[in-house]
């Protein structure tokens, strides 16, 4: 039976990069080439076979985890893996197993808590595999409260041990995976005694194995706890039952990186924080944050691919079924799975950074973040799972009866992340505890601290607590700041009411105790509200503008510099940063254009226009401005008028009055909040404005007047930013920078070209196409000593060798005599140097243009120019030095298929005209201008940096980009919606071409003459660029 890919259609109509979206689930092009790498090799080896693990019993499941987890080990060993590739190769094994906890806690115990010279001792036999450990904590009277386990660990000074005991059944250490057949050490948590005190848990490495014979040490009594939930699933793993019957182990096994016994028994504290155990927590909790987007991405793609190839109902007329994934109730059930798991990839990866972020703080002695940390990653990790958990067991409903099947992968997915729900903490106990942490810092807002970090929402209560969504149609969700004002807004209120219902309980224990589902729900709130600010954060698109702004509000941004060049230079670097190669290079060539020249002209406009609609009145020495509502009246008193004065270089118009600093502002914010933005006044916006981040649909415009790196830019700046991130205006910024503020700016890049003309590039003066016709001419007549006319009486305006004399002389008055004495040398200069060069070559020049059509001169400047290593530079040689080069130029060797090109395109072109095209496009030279043009430009490069991302040569990218326009349209040339290649057959990843060989050096073997040999590698790319809406890509589809 012929196979069939149901799924290619589905794939075919992705309208997102698949290729990108790769790079951004596993992190990095790093991350995901070592992941794509370790998948390869896992599943080409007939060692890690995995679909027979549903139909063995424990026995055997347990010597396959034995078998494949040593078969892992030696190929580690054989292909030198990194650490990561190791631990990316255990992951794709796909099965639980003794190393687990060898790996993922009994070596970062031994190094969070270890001594140097522990770590030095143990690690390098734990790395090695030379011991295998495991961690025991959880015993079976207690596991979430670590601080009631039962095992002692008893100090004898006579002998220099730790003796450690299990005192009764319940102190029994239950659950540690590995334990019961294959560890030989353990990391084991008992209660300190010495000189019959207790100082509360702490860690210890017991030896539990023989390392001759694998039998336990005496006083040891070790097993396995039998059988657990599901098929496969955990009972590949010896979860183990441990007691200890005064087992006597040497002091130096005590973990002593936080604290220590002495030999004479006494107990004291290290001089490392003890605080410093949180980074273990910290990286434990985030790799569970991590499983679980990895858990819950394989059951949404399960159920997703069953959704498109399951049909049920809905057959018109004998046609095929409806898809199941086309029905809404299957959609709204799947989707929100799928966001998840992208949500808690997104919040893993932040848990990453604060694990990193921790750490560094932790060995600063800076501890201020523990409580906030501690609250997220207790929170993250019970959410995360919980969600996970019930999210693969709704995927197995959304497959229905065949998601029972052990053979969807589905049930023994679930028994396998179910424990996570429990391990590293029960998540309801987790999530109080995040309650608490809530509810403590609820009740510091009186006293002035302020939240920080993720509770920092929490110091907005206030605003929150009132505020009102403005929301008016479906579309207004897609702004990130509603939404999350949204999450803010519930989770305050959820926290605020717990914390008045506990005040007015007989005491706080009391209270909590009664209110524990209330305070569960509050918890989850703050969760949730961590989940989708990551979510949002990590698909924000940032305006460059504001990028780049932020860069230059850096109080010391280019402090250093006192030049124009240096200037542009910090300028042209920090455009490179935020920009492609090939953007970069239009960004700086606008630069120097000075494109945006315009722009900043029709801001001064605004800026003017905003200070003519408040005049000043000198004489009353007061600018009063009015508002719509009789409620709001603000008068601002100056003894002169602020701006002709100098006092103030920055502005900011609400519309209805101006504001001239930073406590006007604060108090217009405060009272104007209960106005109604659709009754004020309202400045108007326009297409080119920059308006800030996160500013809501609705609110109160306010415009800010003033230029980047000024005092009051910055302080403006802040409030307006921070009001508009709390949904009370919309701020918008304009630059402008008055002329007398000089003398104020930070730094001189600040006013550099606010008054004087900048030289950017080329020669300094005035833009302008020169007239570059050479025609010809008798000058046969022209003599040496050619009396020039007195040059006071010529027209000033005509360009001589590239200047206008009468626009230098409007810029430069005081330098006439020089100005024109350059202007008399350059006339004479002209005429008399350039006749030399002309009579000393004029018989040959003749002779060239009588021996050779003029017509072949052109084409072979056309040639010179086209094979040249740099094609710009020598048409601009050619243009400005014709004269002496024309000799070489007329004694090249013509190209035939050069010449007939040009002669096609004459045909195309009438005599006399000219015609421009911009990659196969024409564009009307009458309509086009300098600037036009580099927009268009830029527009190209944006499309060919699409086509790059396909790894395209250079030359099939001219002609994609030369396709002419589709018939009766000049909006498109190619579609270009999606980066990702459809392939109608891949000979790598088609099911169909499974069977084949994939060695490339199956092309070396010999076949049968006239047979091929078949070989599963794509060795070459036919790659078609069409428009199915015409009949010819119709026709090609």
């Amino acid at each position: 039976m012929e196979e069939v890919d149901h799924l290619a259609p589905e794939r075919i109509t992705a309208e997102f990069d698949v290729e990108a979206m790769k790079i951004v689930w596993a992190g990095s092009h790093r991350a995901f080439e070592i992941a794509d790498r370790m998948s390869r090799l896992v599943a080409s080896d007939p060692e890690f076979r995995k679909d027979n693990r549903t139909v063995l019993g424990r026995k055997e499941l347990f010597r396959n985890s034995l078998r494949k987890a040593g078969h892992a080990w030696k190929r580690i060993n054989e292909l030198r893996l990194t650490e990561e590739e190791s631990s990316m190769l255990r992951f794709f094994v796909d099965e639980p197993a003794y190393v687990d906890l060898h790996w993922g806690m009994f070596v970062p115990a031994i190094k969070g808590q270890g001594t140097d010279e522990q770590q030095k001792k143990w690690l390098s036999l734990a790395y090695k595999m030379q011991i295998i450990g495991c961690y025991a904590q959880t015993e079976l009277g207690h596991g979430s409260n670590v601080q009631g386990l039962e095992t002692t660990a008893t100090f004898d000074p006579n002998t220099d041990e730790f003796i450690i005991h299990s005192p009764t059944l319940t102190s029994s250490k239950w659950w540690p995976g590995g334990l019961g057949k294959i560890s030989t050490h353990a990391v084991v948590y008992a209660r300190l005694i010495t000189d019959g005190q207790d100082y509360g848990v702490h860690g210890f490495i017991v030896q539990l194995r023989s390392l001759d014979d694998h039998l336990p040490l005496p006083g040891i009594t070790v097993g396995d706890i039998g059988t657990k939930f599901g098929n496969g699933a955990y009972n590949t793993m010896d979860n183990g039952v441990l007691q200890f019957d005064h087992v006597r182990i040497p002091r130096d096994q005590m973990l002593m990186r936080l604290s220590q016994v002495t030999k004479e028994g006494k107990y004291i504290h290290s001089d490392v924080p003890r605080q410093l155990v949180y980074g273990t927590m910290v990286y434990v909790r985030q790799t569970i944050v991590a499983d679980a987007s990895r858990a819950l991405s394989r059951a949404v793609c399960i159920a997703v691919r069953y959704s498109a190839v399951r049909r049920q109902f809905g057959s018109q007329n004998g046609g095929p079924e409806t898809q199941v994934i086309d029905y809404k109730t299957q959609q709204s059930r799947l989707f929100p799975l799928l966001a998840s798991a992208y949500a808690f990839r997104f919040v893993g990866n932040w848990l990453k950074w604060l694990y990193t972020d921790v750490t560094q703080r932790l060995q600063a002695g800076d501890f201020a973040t523990l409580p906030e940390v501690h609250a997220c990653t207790a929170g993250l990790k019970s959410l995360t799972t919980s969600v996970t958990a019930d999210g693969i067991e709704e995927c197995r409903k959304l497959c229905g009866g065949h998601g029972y099947l052990c053979s969807s992968g589905l049930p023994e997915l679930f028994a396998v992340y179910v424990p996570a729900c429990t391990y590293e903490g029960d998540n309801v106990v987790l999530l109080l505890q995040v309650a608490r942490f809530l509810m403590k810092t609820v009740s510091q807002l009186g006293s002035g601290t302020k939240p920080t970090g993720a509770a920092a929402y929490i110091g907005k209560a206030e605003y929150l607590l009132q505020c009102k969504c403005n929301v008016q149609k479906a579309e207004d969700w897609l702004n990130p700041s509603v939404i999350l004002e949204a999450f803010e807004a519930r989770a305050v209120r959820l926290a605020v009411i717990c914390a008045q219902n506990i005040s007015k309980a007989s005491s706080p224990e009391e209270g909590f105790l009664e209110l524990s589902a209330d305070l569960v729900e509050a918890a989850i709130a703050h969760c949730e509200l961590i989940i989708v600010s990551k979510e949002l954060l990590s698909k924000e698109w940032k305006d460059l503008f504001w990028e780049f702004s932020e860069l230059w509000l850096q109080p010391d941004r280019a402090s250093n510099c006192s030049t124009a060049r240096c200037c542009l230079e910090i300028i042209m670097n920090d455009g490179h940063s935020l920009l492609s190669d090939h953007l970069g290079s239009i960004f700086e060539f606008s630069l120097t254009l000075r494109s945006a020249s315009p722009r900043l002209a029709l801001y001064r406009q605004l800026a003017e226009d905003s200070l003519s609609s408040f005049p000043v009145d000198d004489e009353v020495n007061s600018i009063t401005a009015g508002s719509p509502s009789d409620d709001l009246k603000v008068d601002h008193s100056y003894t002169t008028n602020p701006l002709k004065s100098g006092e103030s270089c920055c502005w900011v118009d609400t519309g209805s009055v101006l504001l001239f600093n930073v406590p006007e502002l604060l108090s217009w914010l405060d009272t104007s909040t209960d106005l109604d933005a659709d009754t004020l006044e309202q400045p108007e916006l326009f297409d080119f404005d920059h308006i800030y981040l996160g500013s809501r649909i609705s609110n109160k415009i306010t415009i800010l007047y003033g230029a980047l790196g000024m005092k009051c830019f910055q302080e403006f700046h802040v409030v307006l930013a921070e009001a508009s991130k709390k949904g009370k205006i919309k701020y918008v910024t304009r630059p402008v920078l008055p002329s007398w503020c000089q003398a104020t700016s930070n730094s001189y890049c600040t006013f550099v070209g606010a008054s004087d003309a900048v030289n950017l590039g080329g020669y300094g003066v005035e833009l302008a196409l020169k007239n570059m016709e050479y025609k010809a001419m008798d000058d046969s007549t022209i003599k040496k000593g050619v009396t020039l006319e007195d040059p006071k009486t010529e027209d000033l305006s005509q360009e001589i060798s590239g200047f206008i004399f009468s626009k230098i002389l409007e810029r430069r008055p005081e330098l006439t005599g020089e100005i024109m004495s350059f202007r008399e040398y350059l006339l004479s200069s002209t005429i008399s140097d350039t006749l030399e060069v002309w009579e000393l070559k004029g018989n040959v020049f003749l002779s060239i243009m009588y021996n050779y059509l003029p017509v072949d001169l052109g084409h072979q400047t056309a040639q010179r120019i086209v094979h040249a290593l740099d094609p710009l530079q020598s048409m601009q040689e050619i243009n400005q030095n014709f004269p002496s080069i024309v000799s070489s130029l007329s004694r090249m060797k013509l190209n035939d298929s050069i010449k007939e090109e040009i002669i096609t395109n004459q045909r195309m072109v009438p005599a006399g005209k000219s015609l421009m095209a911009l990659n196969g496009a024409l564009i009307n030279i009458e309509e086009v201008d300098l600037y036009l043009l580099m927009d268009m430009i830029h527009e190209e490069l944006s499309l060919a940096d699409q086509f790059t991302k396909l790894k395209l040569p250079q030359k099939p990218i001219q002609k994609l980009l030369s396709a002419p326009p589709p018939a009766g349209s000049n909006v498109f040339r190619i579609d270009f919606r999606s980066t990702y290649v459809h392939y109608l057959n891949n000979l790598e990843e088609d099911a169909m071409y499974r069977r084949w060989r994939s060695n490339i050096n199956e092309i070396l073997m010999p076949v049968f003459p006239g047979q091929l040999r078949y070989i599963r590698k794509n060795l070459f790319h036919a790659v078609y660029a069409i428009d199915p809406a015409t009949t010819c890509g119709a026709e090609a589809r």
